[in-house]
């Protein structure tokens, strides 16, 4: 939630909205899409955040799910890699076979 004295940058003076989104700190939207980049600032102007389109939004939590799992990976790597090196490891078969042999 906004802080109470965040407001939109461009935003529409208060008297040209209905008594309902004067009241309230969700604002109305009436394009689908922005065109342009919209900022939240505070009351002395400092910029606290940014409006972005629902498009725009998934596609950065993908790219940072996808980010994660990439430095998961090169975390993991190095470890794998001497295990591999020193025979700790078993085959997918093998595993499949062990792991048969237990349930039995």
């Amino acid at each position: 939630m906004l802080p109470a004295a965040a407001h939109f940058d461009n935003a529409r003076p208060t008297n040209d909205l209905p008594d309902w989104a004067r009241t309230t700190r969700v604002w109305p939207v009436k394009a689908l899409a922005l065109k342009e980049e919209q900022f939240v600032t505070d009351s002395h102007g400092t910029r606290i955040g940014v409006v972005l389109d629902l498009r725009t939004y998934l596609r950065l939590r993908e790219a940072e799910e996808e980010l994660a799992d990439v430095r998961a990976y090169d975390r993991a790597q190095p470890k794998a890699r001497r295990e591999v090196a020193t025979g700790q490891c078993v085959s997918l078969r093998e595993y499949r076979a062990r792991r048969g042999r237990k349930r039995a």
